[in-house]
């Protein structure tokens, strides 16, 4: 199960942090495109998108992965947990 735009979009504007405290498992994803971003004092602060820009990477790359990271892949719908009322997942 794919994600949706509007999923697409606040993945993306997910801070570092944000996005390793709802799914883990994208710490591995992050450091095998050589980002730093795991540990980075900037991790509260930047954004997934404003990552990508700075390591030149284009946002699309992550999406698939973090399909399988989240468990989507396997139609299994929204996969892990969040502290916020209308966070993903």
């Amino acid at each position: 199960m794919a994600f949706s735009d509007s999923e697409r979009s606040e993945i993306l504007n997910l801070t570092i942090s944000e996005l390793l405290r709802l799914w883990p498992g994208s710490a591995g994803l992050l450091i095998s495109r050589r980002m730093a971003c795991v540990g980075c004092l900037f991790s509260d602060h930047h954004s997934l998108a404003e990552s990508l820009e700075i390591y030149g990477l284009p946002p699309d790359s992550l999406f698939a992965p973090l399909l399988q990271i989240t468990g989507r892949s396997r139609g299994n719908g929204r996969a892990g947990a969040s502290s916020r009322e209308g966070d993903l997942p």
